[in-house]
């Protein structure tokens, strides 16, 4: 079986290292470390949580990337 992505969250630290043990020794995983984007969202961690975002980084992203950040918009007429 194989996985892309699993986040395991939660308020007891011991239970989840407990689950990702138990993951370990069935599994081939890996830990990616504290969750910063997932399905397009960005994660901030906060003293009362997380904070889900859904800006559009990637797309700024990519257009940075391919240098496409100071092009002007242009009107496209649709019906």
């Amino acid at each position: 079986m194989y996985a892309n992505d699993i986040i395991l969250t939660g308020n007891h630290v011991e239970e989840i290292t407990h689950i990702v043990a138990l993951l370990y020794s069935e599994f081939c995983i890996k830990n990616l470390g504290d969750l910063t984007y997932f399905l397009g969202f960005e994660v901030a961690h906060n003293l009362h949580g997380l904070n889900l975002n859904k800006k559009n980084i990637y797309t700024l992203d990519l257009f940075h990337d391919i240098g496409m950040l100071n092009f002007s918009l242009a009107l496209t007429p649709m019906a």
